[in-house]
Formats: C-alpha cells, structure tokens, sequence
C-alpha cells in the first residue's frame, strides 16, 4: 500500500536536490581551480594592486625650500633632472611657503 504523496512536496524536494547538487558541483569546480573562499580580496584590500610609488605625492613648501632641494628629498637618480622637470611642471613659478606641489613620482628619471 503506497500512499500518494503530494506532487508539490516531491517538486519541492527534487528541487532541493539539484540546488544542492549544484553547488557541490560549482564549489568542486572552484577547488580544483584554484580558488576558494578566502582567495579573493576583501572590501579594504580594493586597491591592493595600486603601488605607493604610483600614488601621487604632496610637498607642502616650506620656508628655504627650492625645486633642487625638493628633488634631492625625492632620492631620486637624476635629482638635477627631477628639479628641472619639477620647475617645469610648475611653468617655472617661484615657490611659495604653503604652496602645494603634487609630485608625481612616476614621470621623474
């Protein structure tokens, strides 16, 4: 004697069994792929890829201050070459105490 189940219980059912077939089979593929839970980043780490020597730099001028001395600050190659590309960048302008540069480290020699 079988009882006649109710066809919206064994709908129910096989659909449970393939979602958990599924995920099995993505989280299999996953692993042996190479990837897991932990191997990507987290939401602070967004930006890993971005070096500190690609991000800009601010030089705040201070009073003594030149380009020749900023640049030799730099501890760059060529700090005669970076002093004139920085006199360069700022149309040849004077320095002012206060004035912000931004350095963009990535143009320089």
């Amino acid at each position: 004697m079988w009882v006649q189940a109710d066809p919206h219980a064994i709908i129910r059912r096989r659909q449970f069994v393939a979602c958990v077939v599924l995920t099995i089979a993505v989280l299999l593929g996953a692993h042996l792929g190479g990837l897991s839970i932990t191997s990507f980043p987290s939401v602070g780490s967004l930006d890993a890829g971005v070096t500190q020597a690609a991000l800009p730099t601010v030089h705040v001028v201070a009073v003594g201050d030149s380009y020749g001395s900023i640049a030799a600050g730099l501890q760059q190659q060529a700090p005669l070459l970076t002093a004139e590309a920085l006199r360069d960048l700022n149309g040849g302008a004077q320095l002012i105490p206060g004035q912000r540069l931004v350095l963009d480290l990535t143009s320089f020699g």
